[in-house]
């Protein structure tokens, strides 16, 4: 799956997410508006109405065009609860990003 940046007087950009981005996921610009902050459900995850419990969180870099997951849900394993990710939101000065772990 994948997701497009167009400025007002440039080309779009695509950007190749990890795993699947869902209705659930969220996007966050960086204060510099060179980073975006994003969710999504990682590839070979099972399919359920219940993805967004396995969402991971990534940046994707403009100037690098690289993607970085920063927090990721593990797969579902017998007997221990799942971990998963939501959040995004940068501070002022951009250098930290807001992340919250769920378990369910």
């Amino acid at each position: 799956m994948s997701f497009w940046i167009q400025g007002t007087n440039e080309s779009a950009i695509e950007v190749h997410s990890p795993g699947e981005l869902t209705s659930d996921s969220e996007y966050f610009w960086s204060p510099d508006s060179r980073s975006i902050a994003f969710t999504y459900v990682q590839a070979g995850m099972p399919k359920s109405i219940m993805s967004f419990t396995y969402t991971s969180l990534a940046i994707y870099d403009l100037r690098s065009a690289q993607i970085k997951t920063i927090a990721e849900a593990p797969a579902h394993g017998l007997g221990r609860p799942q971990l998963y990710y939501s959040g995004g939101e940068w501070s002022p000065a951009g250098d930290k990003v807001l992340c919250c772990a769920f378990q369910t």
